[in-house]
């Protein structure tokens, strides 16, 4: 494979999962039903053709109406023949009702059948495409958020080929079919109201197109407003070190305001389609009654039939009318539906149509174990700025053993990587057995090749289930073979034995089992090459023993690559090689580098020592940390409890809040109320004009009909400019109160503590996610469904009242009716509210394999994982499409209520009519008037509702909002005295939440003002700790922390963090200029003192060349990482602290830069406390702390400490030389 390819294969595979690219032109209905195949085409078909049954019966209904005003004409004072008619009408209507409910459900089941099985296809092929990235693809893409987007994207594409596609399908196909029987019935009238079709369908064609490119060009702005969003949660401590929280979340809030216009202008739009379809309707009754009496008039003859234009034609014609403004009404509800259905489509088949080979084509029989790594070079895809390996190379031959060892971040791990062929290095060759690895087909590679790794991941499954994903054909008697050869003896002590479930990541079994069964499940592999990534190092002293002599056990008989950092664990290898900054410092075996003197005779000389200080150390925090993902789990699960438990109080929080935008509610509000008396208007002026026809007035027709068609103009008017408003404002509304959603939280989550930070719930991916997506879903079930149901109440009380007036005996009657259809059109979206996509199960599948995909790819699992999560998919679907048949009668009874209240509301008052009880007028305008008036509840009830989902994105924000820090940042308590610089820490010890270990034991120095004081150690010792509790980020568990002889807690927090500045070991820039950057610790400072911090800084050149008001990049990308910590300093400097907190901050520099800094700081006058693994950093420093697993085991100036040729710091010392 040739370098220009490998360069071409990684661009590709790092291109993130959801891009910026303008899908519209990609989202269509056929990529929708792209997957659909002769089962889901057939159930499509017979759904079809019921939809063709019961929505073409209606018009037969229509015409017995006409034929029923026919006889009130021809016989005005028989009320009985009026009786008969209108029961005729009646009893079909009624029969249309009941063909409606089971042909629709018939229909509805089809639909969401098919729409079960296309999304299955979909989902299937989304997760495997996803879970056969290479590994790299993931370093752009968040495995936590992957398995939420693959049930978004699947969530959105089931809708849209399912029940909501049902829908306008079905209202399709009554529009135009009305049209073509009102053809029929009469052309001319027909023809004069397709006039305005075009432009209404010119309307939803450019509605869709707007509401996707608007949506899309949301996503674009609002990358500017959640970058800087993920920026500041990943660069969190920097921020609260500089109290920069103010400055952030106005740059926050400054972006946030680019979206107001996108969000406003889809409602502006939404309006305008909302307010046609109204318009159409209210003047298309006033045209076809005014150009109808005309033809009366003029006797003309109707071009279809050539006979003479009746009475009844007008009626039936109207009728007709009237139905397709309901159908308009319920089609332009789901077209945002459809429309991100598509985008969703397109964009999950943008990531499945990558079908990228990742690899050779070589796949091997058999594998010896032979591995040359040949002047191998490799930097991380996300970290191009920072080799790993500069030019590594090495031998291991066929049952050879290899042990690499080396300090934290030397790039030992990355070996195993590239043996496994997770990345492919950038420079050089990698052979084994002699071949190329890039020539080989990577996953037949890997069937060769067995994993042991530090954090051993075990799956929500049991034992054998563990062992046997090592050979899916062993048999129960190899994989018990495979647990005794692994010594996991503990196996038959368990009530269960093989069968015993482990829990999510193995969390219901110990570190040293976990160990035991992966290595188990490595052994049944039977591996050539057996790769131990710091296998032991997660266990106790006594623990690592145990599994180590398992461990030499197994390595016998194959090619074994040991990565450790405990020198106990290699001393046995074939082959050592150490590695330090990337590079291999030494190679031999355990004798010859002892005699060799160097480095890792140094690392022995001090494991030594410290195993005997360590030897009843408790497990490590690994093993609590393996429950990370299972707290994300659960918190998912909570949320969705909380939902069903209380969802009214969540709902009256959002209304509460939406209150702050009263202004735009308002206008909201009041428009709503006029557009909803609209409606009963139009109904008074439809009943009007019905009696108008069915009386034979003479002339006077004419002038009622041209009257009410000026009245059917007025009230279109009103209803356009209303409606348009109404939508308007809702639309900025949203916005507003989104807007308001995420500057709350970001106002709030600026200034809390870091133990927020630190739940796996509140990591840096998860918190941009919900701020992007769950802010919006809150704001869409607030204000619009309120607003909606006050429309719908005005109209609905206007009606009544206007009905008791004319008659209230029918008015109470008709009112009731009416109201059994608003119950049940009110009863929501079923299907959404109970088909949650997908079920605990799947979901959990999805996040155990993404989750931990280096160890599915490692075990070669992708088919098995995709098997699971299709069956899982699968067996879930059982139990929905039981419920789909209950559901489905309620959604089909939803369709067909309306004929059942139309059939019987006219039978009784038929009935009243004949007793004498009821006028026919009055019957008319009674019936029309509440009928016009249910209008806005019937396609409100179609509108998509999901308030689980809103609500369960108010939870998640209302959590982060609610939270009480323990250290609050922004508070306004505690002391403001001055302060000089003095430190002292009394017996402070400190553990991390959610770990086994304490990080500090005791730990007691103290720090005069003006002084230096330098902390060494190993990684982990805590060295870091104790800066970052100076900083207050966290409050030790138990001992003092005083500046000046006062108690730190004692202090206001912003106070303090004036006093002391933090720079770490990877200094955080933001995206902005230099200046901005510098600014963030002191909002006054000038350019001046810019200049003068970078120059103090040694940071000049990056001022020459860069200048203050060039950009820096994203996290600081256009700098390099020493000159990001160069700018770090100085940004520190500008704020002229008195306690410099430098953790590692100058790693990265070269000698002459460090030196040249250091005597900067000495004339300074700081208290500076200097962590850091390299002692020429600290030489020089007035105190200098040793730490070893969070124990002060030594302290001194350097000049002491080098001099005790026992002492821990001499065997840095001696190792720093080496």
């Amino acid at each position: 494979m040739s370098k220009s390819s490998n360069n071409k294969d990684e661009r590709e595979d790092s291109k993130p999962l959801v891009k910026s690219e303008d899908f519209s032109s990609k989202a269509s209905i056929k990529l929708l039903f792209s997957y659909a195949g002769k089962y889901e085409w057939t159930l499509i078909a017979v759904g079809f053709s019921m939809i063709l049954l019961f929505r073409f019966f209606p018009f037969f209904l229509f015409y017995q109406l006409g034929e029923a005003v026919e006889a009130v004409y021809e016989n005005p004072d028989d009320d009985d023949e009026f009786y008969e008619g209108m029961r005729d009408a009646c009893i079909w209507m009624l029969l249309g009702g009941l063909m409606c409910l089971v042909l629709g459900w018939i229909a509805v089941i089809c639909f969401l059948l098919a729409a079960k099985s296309i999304s299955l296809k979909w989902r299937s092929v989304y997760f495997y495409t996803i879970i056969n990235r290479p590994i790299k693809w993931y370093d752009r893409n968040n495995p936590s958020e992957l398995s939420s987007a693959i049930d978004m994207d699947i969530d959105a594409i089931e809708q849209g080929v399912g029940l909501k596609f049902f829908l306008q399908l079905s209202m399709a196909i009554s529009y135009f079919g009305l049209f073509i029987f009102t053809g029929i019935i009469n052309l001319q009238l027909t023809l004069i109201a397709l006039i305005p079709i075009p432009l209404q369908f010119y309307g939803i064609v450019v509605y869709e197109k707007v509401t996707i490119d608007s949506a899309l060009a949301k996503q674009e702005k609002y990358k500017s407003a959640g970058g800087i969003a993920e920026e500041s949660f990943e660069g969190v401590k920097t921020i609260a070190s500089c109290n920069a929280q103010k400055p952030r979340t106005e740059l926050y809030h400054s972006e946030l305001k680019t979206l107001r216009d996108e969000t406003t202008k889809i409602g502006v739009y939404q309006g305008f389609l909302y307010s046609i379809t109204a318009v159409i309707f209210f003047v298309l009754t006033g045209v076809t009654f005014y150009y109808g009496s005309i033809f009366l008039r003029d006797d003309r003859y109707n071009w279809t039939l050539d006979e003479e234009i009746e009475r009844k034609d007008i009626v039936v014609v109207s009728l007709c009318f009237m139905m397709t403004a309901f159908c308009q009404g319920i089609f332009v509800t789901v077209v945002n539906v459809i429309n991100n259905a598509k985008v969703a489509a397109a964009r999950v088949h943008e990531v499945v149509q990558i079908n990228k080979r990742y690899g050779g084509y070589l796949k091997p029989k058999s594998i010896k174990g032979d591995i040359d790594f040949e002047n191998v070079h490799f930097r991380y895809p996300t970290k191009k700025d920072v080799p790993i390996l500069k030019g590594v190379s090495f031998k291991v031959r066929e049952k050879e053993s290899l042990a690499i060892v080396g300090q934290t971040g030397s790039g030992k791990s990355t070996i195993i990587q590239l043996i496994e062929g997770f990345y492919y290095c950038e420079k050089g060759t990698i052979l084994i057995d002699g071949v190329d690895i890039t020539q080989y087909d990577i996953s037949a590679l890997r069937g060769f090749v067995g994993l042991v790794s530090q954090e051993p991941i075990l799956f929500n499954t049991t034992i054998k289930e563990n062992i046997r994903i090592g050979r899916m054909d062993a048999t129960d008697g190899e994989i018990e073979n495979a647990a005794r050869e692994a010594e996991a003896t503990f196996i038959e002590d368990l009530e269960n034995k093989f069968d015993t479930y482990v829990g999510i990541k193995g969390s219901l079994l110990s570190g040293g089992q976990k160990q035991r069964v992966a290595i188990a499940r490595a052994l049944l592999k039977n591996p050539s090459i057996l790769l131990l990534d710091e296998a032991t190092s997660a266990l106790d002293v006594k623990t690592e023993k145990k599994i180590q002599v398992t461990l030499d056990k197994v390595s016998q008989n194959r090619t074994t690559v040991i990565v450790a950092q405990r020198l106990s664990s290699v001393k046995n290898a074939n082959k050592i090689i150490v590695i330090s900054e990337g590079v291999v410092a030494e190679e031999g075996n355990h004798e010859s580098l002892i005699k060799l003197n160097g480095r890792y005779a140094r690392y022995c000389e001090i494991q030594s020592k410290t195993e005997e200080a360590m030897e009843e150390e408790a497990p490590s925090s690994k093993e609590a940390e393996s429950e990370r993902d299972q707290d994300v789990m659960s918190y998912q699960t909570s949320i969705y409890k909380r939902v069903k438990a209380d969802k009214s109080k969540y709902m009256k929080g959002i209304h509460v809040q939406l209150l702050k935008q009263w202004d735009w509610m308002l206008v909201a509000a009041i428009c709503a109320i006029i557009a909803g008396l609209c409606y009963p208007c139009m109904g008074f002026v439809f009943a009007d004009d019905i009696i108008s026809v069915t009386e034979d007035n003479g002339g006077e027709l004419q002038d009622t009909t041209w009257d009410n068609l000026w009245w059917s103009v007025l009230l279109a008017a009103i209803a356009f400019v209303t409606i348009v408003i109404l939508y308007s404002a809702l639309g900025r509304t949203a916005a507003l109160f989104t807007d308001d959603i995420r500057m709350r939280g970001m106002n709030a989550i600026l200034y809390y503590d870091q133990k927020f930070f630190d739940k796996p719930i509140n990591n840096p991916a998860l918190l941009s996610y919900t701020f992007s997506k769950d802010c919006e879903k809150i704001s869409s079930i607030g204000g619009s469904v309120l607003i909606f149901q006050l429309l719908t109440v005005s109209s609905l009380v206007l009606a009544i009242v206007w009905a008791l007036c004319k008659d209230w005996v029918y008015a109470l009657i008709a009112t009731a009716l009416f109201s059994i259809m608003i119950v049940v059109n009110m009863g929501g979206d079923v299907f959404r509210q109970n088909d949650k996509m997908t079920p605990a199960q799947t979901t959990q599948i999805a996040f155990d394999c993404l989750t931990n995909i280096k160890t599915v790819n490692s075990l070669n699992k992708q088919d098995y994982f995709h098997v699971r999560y299709v069956n899982s998919c699968k067996e879930a679907n059982k139990g929905i499409v039981v419920s789909y048949i209950p559901d489905a009668f309620r959604f089909s009874l939803k369709l067909a209520v309306m004929f059942f209240v139309w059939g019987f509301a006219l039978w009784i008052g038929a009935a009243q009519v004949k007793e004498k009880h009821l006028s026919r007028d009055n019957l008319l305008y009674v019936f029309f008037i509440i009928l016009l008036a249910t209008y806005s509840a019937i396609v409100l009830s179609f509108l998509p509702q999901d308030t689980d989902e809103g609500i369960k994105s108010a939870i998640k924000m209302n959590d982060i909002i609610e939270y009480e820090p323990e250290i609050n940042g922004d508070s306004k308590d505690g002391e403001t005295d001055p302060i000089s610089g003095k430190i002292t820490y009394e017996n402070v010890c400190f553990k991390y939440e959610g770990r086994l270990n304490p990080v500090l034991k005791n730990v007691s120095f103290e720090v005069p003002a003006g002084k230096t004081l330098g902390v060494t150690g190993s990684t982990g010792s805590g060295k870091s700790t104790i800066a970052q509790l100076l900083l207050r980020f966290y409050n030790p568990t138990s001992g003092i922390i005083k500046l000046d002889d006062h108690l730190i807690q004692n202090y206001n927090i912003r106070h303090l963090r004036e006093y002391v500045c933090w720079v770490g070991q990877e200094p955080i820039l933001f995206k902005g200029t230099m200046m901005y950057n510098l600014r963030l610790a002191n909002q006054l400072a000038t350019e001046e003192e810019a200049r003068e911090a970078l120059i103090k800084a040694q940071a000049g050149d990056i001022l020459e060349k860069y200048g203050l008001e060039n950009d820096v990049g994203l996290r600081g990308s256009k700098l390099s990482g020493g000159q990001k910590q160069r700018v770090a300093i100085a940004r520190a400097l500008i704020r002229k602290p008195k306690i410099l907190v430098l953790d590692e901050a100058t790693s990265a520099l070269d000698t002459v830069v460090e030196s040249k800094l250091q005597e900067v700081l000495k004339q300074e006058k700081f208290t500076v406390i200097s962590v850091a693994h390299r002692l020429r950093t600290i030489k020089d420093c007035d105190e200098i702390l040793v730490l070893e697993k969070g124990i002060l085991v030594e302290k001194g100036t350097h000049d002491e400490l080098s001099k005790n040729p026992n002492g821990y710091y001499y065997q840095l010392c001696q190792l720093s030389t080496a």
